[in-house]
């Protein structure tokens, strides 16, 4: 860049205002509106509007390329109010973009007189040109990005929360610092295109800095937004290229998030970056930066049916009270009769038209102090109507319903069907909108169709790639999910639909007849481990574990017990009912699509895994009742046992007893002896004392006998049995 002493870094000067108001129209004496206002000579304002927008002698691509080709008499024009760079009092500016700063360098070059670089100027000009109308030139390293660099240091000065206009502070500091890096990029390089290289720069590596935030943020967002395909239309034809397009909503104003979008080849089904990027930011409502949405203009494609569709949106919700007082200069409303004046009753805010190249639409501004220039909704209004002509339309005339139908009892499982719909006049094969019906969401919108609400309003209505599956057999496609499958058939046949749908019929079927012979059956089986788990005295791991599985609710529940006779039949007519629910399931053809196609929708509908849990869950309940069974076993034997042992030990501790007994009291034989044999008799004491001994000893003769019998009891029912299994 070639600049003289008189104008070089005048925008330094201590007392001149940097002040960030995108909503501005006109300003005071002294000052310099970038991209804002009326451009035109004999507007009203006391400043200067550079503005290549709404200007009446030529259209221009850029504010730079606005000011690099103005006239003698435009520049004489600037002059009468404004004589030269010192006389700027302040610079009103709506962003800090790459043709924001360029347009201002160019602009004081021109007011003083200076001469241009025809050879700098025209390499820089051109490339800012591109930048401004959406074309990005430098590939995906975006930190030898000129412009990149630029915007990425722009942002890094704004905070997360700008919602008024803001004089100095931030301002002055962030266009001093990217006033300050274009022009030592224009310094050292005559051709951006070639690559910035590293500069040894504060504001350089500031700008690096923030590039790294900035694609971080980038991935964040990708994990939160919407993704999908869309048709959009080409500029010149009839006919539409299929687009990847990312929709989103940010908090915070991203400087080059539309160039990560673009050259993301990663995360796009197209691998050609989102073509399409549609970006609400609420915090920004009012500035016509809220509600934005763009096409890569180097995929030919434009946004001109929705401009119209969104602008006969607004004019409904209006009515006869939408302002056009002071309608805004927009090339879609210029009268084609007259190129210089508008059409009668154009708004005074309309939908941003980009110049009438349509390749961005963006919301309309205020048009009043607290009342927003639309009355249209991002979710409810704007996204639908896009979805509605860059899906719905095109599907439409490109596949029809045949039917559908929808299992009665069990789980809901529907089952859709669509074919290639044929054009009245013969219909293309090869036609390049069919392209969408390969696409990731064709498919999910396929999914939808047999879902219980199978109303798509926009891309935020399609399901998750996570909850269907796809699968091609031959010129069928099939999307099949929990609650049902989507037939379509891409050769326009019904044959291999009627098939194909006879076959899930069945699988939903053996499906419905498992669902019933769960909830046939599964109070029942928590009723049984119930009265099983009550019927228990000692509770193993392997008991408590099966009681939770099958409820423990239940098993808390007071039960009647059964006779273990009846549990045994009862659990041979379960399994016997199970296997019948199961046999159909057993869906074996000879045909291996159809086998496949069987086999994934078991799967999908829960057959294949809960078939096996079912019978284990039977098996386990099974085990449970022979568990029961062996205990009440065991215990009756330990029971009868253990009074067998207490005879026996009794009678053994009886035996034992008796000669210790007969040698410490006086038998029967002693005492007759003593009665009769004796001389003199005994007196009646003696007699007496013998009788009371003989009858103490009898007593410790019964507690003996009592008291082995217990031990004996005791000894066997605790030890005898187990002792044995053990």
């Amino acid at each position: 860049m070639t600049a003289t002493k008189h104008t070089a870094r005048w925008w330094k000067r201590s007392d001149l205002v940097f002040e960030l108001n995108s909503s501005a129209v006109a300003g005071e004496p002294g000052s310099v509106l970038v991209g804002l206002g009326n451009p035109n000579p004999g507007a009203t304002s006391g400043g200067i509007s550079l503005n290549h927008k709404g200007y009446a002698s030529a259209a221009h691509p850029s504010v730079s390329a606005f000011i690099r080709h103005a006239d003698d008499a435009l520049i004489e024009y600037w002059r009468t109010r404004v004589a030269d760079t010192s006389a700027i009092r302040k610079i009103v500016v709506e962003d800090f973009s790459l043709d924001t700063c360029f347009a201002l360098l160019l602009f004081g070059a021109r007011l003083d007189g200076v001469a241009l670089d025809d050879m700098d100027r025209n390499a820089w000009l051109s490339y800012v040109s591109a930048w401004e109308s959406g074309t990005y030139l430098d590939g995906e390293r975006l930190e030898q990005s000129a412009a990149c660099l630029l915007s990425a240091l722009g942002h890094s000065y704004v905070p997360e929360e700008v919602t008024e206009t803001v004089s100095n502070g931030f301002v002055a500091q962030g266009m001093l610092a990217c006033l300050n890096l274009l022009e030592t990029m224009c310094a050292s390089h005559a051709d951006p295109l070639g690559g910035i290289g590293v500069l040894n720069s504060r504001d350089y590596a500031r700008a690096v800095g923030q590039l790294a935030h900035e694609r971080q943020m980038y991935e964040l967002a990708l994990k939160r937004a919407r993704r999908c395909q869309l048709l959009a239309d080409l500029g010149g034809t009839q006919r539409r290229v299929v687009l990847d397009a990312l929709f989103l909503t940010e908090g915070f104003a991203s400087g080059v998030l539309k160039v990560m979008a673009r050259t993301d080849t990663v995360n796009t089904w197209t691998h050609r970056g989102f073509g399409l990027l549609a970006v609400h930011r609420p915090g920004e409502r009012g500035t016509g930066n809220d509600m934005v949405i763009s096409v890569d203009p180097v995929t030919g494609a434009h946004l001109g049916t929705l401009w119209k569709r969104l602008e006969e949106l607004e004019n409904a919700r209006w009515g006869a009270t939408r302002p056009h007082d002071a309608p805004r200069w927009l090339e879609s409303y210029v009268d084609p009769d007259d190129a210089a004046r508008l059409l009668p009753g154009a708004p005074n805010q309309p939908w941003y038209d980009d110049g009438g190249r349509y390749t961005l639409i963006a919301a309309p501004k205020w048009v009043a102090h607290d009342q927003s220039g639309t009355k249209l909704d991002w979710r409810a209004d704007v996204i639908p109507a896009l979805w509605e002509i860059a899906f719905v339309e095109p599907v439409r005339k490109l596949v029809e319903r045949i039917d559908d139908t929808q299992a009665k009892t069990g789980n809901v499982r529907r089952i859709a069907r669509f074919r290639r719909q044929e054009a009245a006049t013969g219909d293309d094969p090869l036609q390049p909108d069919r392209v969408i019906l390969e696409t990731p969401t064709f498919h999910a919108w396929l999914a939808r169709q047999s879902m219980q609400e199978t109303l798509v309003e926009s891309p935020f209505s399609l399901p998750e790639s996570g909850r269907y599956e796809v699968e091609h057999f031959g010129g069928v496609t099939a999307v099949f999910h929990r609650q049902g499958v989507t037939f379509y058939s891409s050769d326009g046949e019904t044959v291999a639909l009627d098939h194909f749908l006879k076959l899930a019929a069945r699988v939903a079927e053996a499906s419905s007849a498992y669902d019933r012979f769960l909830h046939e059956y599964a109070d029942k089986l928590a009723a049984w481990t119930a009265e099983l788990l009550d019927a228990s005295d000692e509770r193993n791991d392997k008991t408590s574990e099966a009681g939770r599985q099958t409820g423990d609710d239940a098993a808390r529940r007071p039960v009647q017990k059964r006779d273990l006779a009846r549990w045994s039949e009862d659990m041979v007519r379960t399994k016997a009912s199970a296997l019948a629910a199961l046999s159909d399931a057993t869906l074996l053809e000879a045909d291996y699509d159809h086998n496949q196609l069987a086999e994934r929708l078991q799967r999908m509908w829960g057959l294949s895994e809960q078939r096996a849990d079912l019978l284990q869950l039977i098996d386990r309940v099974d085990e449970l009742m022979r568990q029961v069974i062996a205990a009440r076993t065991e215990r009756r034997q330990r029971i009868y046992g253990g009074f067998l042992s207490a005879a026996g030990l009794g009678i053994a501790a009886s035996h034992v007893w008796e000669p210790v007994k007969a040698m410490l009291t006086t038998s029967t034989y002693e005492w007759q002896l003593k009665l009769f044999g004796e001389v003199p008799r005994p007196d009646h004491e003696t007699l007496q004392r013998i009788a009371e001994q003989s009858a103490h000893y009898e007593l410790v003769t019964v507690m003996i006998v009592a008291g082995f019998s217990v031990m004996g009891f005791l000894l066997y029912y605790l030890f005898g049995i187990r002792g044995e299994s053990e």
